[in-house]
């Protein structure tokens, strides 16, 4: 990791220092009859099942998944905390530890942030599923790696949300100022990533096998591919009086991939294909998955199992 990055990162959240309780406008109620999501954000616009919903019906929509976002949000930031602060005081890890300190500090404030606006004006969606659960592998180097390959990816494919809602000015002030938040915090958490990533998958990839490359690639794509399964919710689906609400979220699920996440943009592929281009150049997914087809998700899971065979 380059000295001068981590300082960089670390006098930034220093003199950023935020916390969103104190200084974000949470007494400014969103209107309950505005849209809380750009239209083109929610999980269901440009389908037959939205051009059904009365407007009525897609306002609501849009303010439960606004809040949806925020719990998945909570969920993957929680799990962030748990596996930097289970491995931050390792002696690889003292050239960075610093700055693990400043990124615990504002993922738990974000966490703040995202519960207080669910508390106040929607509701916190607890989840069956999490982005880790226990060790992933019987080599502790491993799971260090995988720990920080979630965080990327999470903060990688949620950053364009948050930067086109903070931009909307039709959107509620609240919701824009969490937004823009989120946005500016995570910018230094994903070149922190960006680069820590790449530093451990070089160290072990050279005392790995054929084999467990080719693991290590499989997962991680399943990972980039399978991220958009939480943001289509049965259960919210259901509230705002969608008949088949199971049966509509399995096929919007099985038809989409990462760029769901990049919505609104000129090119969706775009988005998703410039974190293959990273993965690929650090050695964490294939050739073979970087030129699959958009939607091809070669056998892509839901989430992967809560073991593996890397190690």
């Amino acid at each position: 990791m380059q000295a001068n990055l981590v300082e960089k990162l670390n006098q930034a959240s220093i003199k950023q220092i935020n916390f969103p309780l104190m200084s974000l406008p949470f007494e400014e109620a969103p209107d309950v009859d505005a849209y809380w999501m750009p239209q083109h954000l929610v999980s269901l616009y440009g389908t037959e099942a939205w051009d059904r919903l009365s407007d009525k019906q897609r306002v609501h929509l849009s303010q439960k998944e606004f809040a949806l976002i925020c719990s998945i949000s909570c969920n993957g930031e929680k799990e962030a905390i748990g596996d930097i602060a289970k491995i931050m005081l390792k002696k690889k890890f003292s050239e960075v530890r610093s700055y693990l300190s400043h990124l615990i500090r504002e993922e738990n404030n974000h966490i703040d942030m995202f519960v207080e606006f669910c508390r106040r004006y929607g509701e916190l969606t607890r989840f069956r599923y999490i982005y880790t659960k226990g060790d992933q592998c019987t080599d502790p180097a491993w799971n260090d790696l995988l720990a920080f390959i979630h965080l990327l990816v999470f903060e990688e494919l949620g950053d364009n949300l948050n930067r086109m809602m903070a931009k909307d000015e039709s959107l509620p002030p609240l919701v824009r100022a969490i937004n823009r938040l989120h946005a500016e915090e995570e910018a230094r958490h994903i070149a922190f990533g960006r680069q820590l990533v790449a530093d451990l998958t070089a160290e072990l990839l050279l005392k790995s096998s054929d084999e467990q490359r080719g693991k290590l690639h499989d997962y991680v794509y399943h990972f980039v591919q399978s991220r958009h399964y939480e943001y289509h919710n049965a259960g919210i689906y259901a509230s705002v009086g969608i008949p088949g609400a199971y049966e509509l979220r399995q096929s919007m699920v099985e038809s989409r991939d990462a760029a769901f996440f990049f919505r609104g943009t000129p090119n969706p592929q775009e988005g998703p294909a410039k974190l293959l281009n990273y993965l690929y150049s650090v050695g964490l997914i294939s050739e073979q998955h970087l030129n699959a087809p958009p939607g091809a998700g070669l056998g892509v899971v839901a989430y992967p199992a809560s073991s593996c065979t890397l190690s």
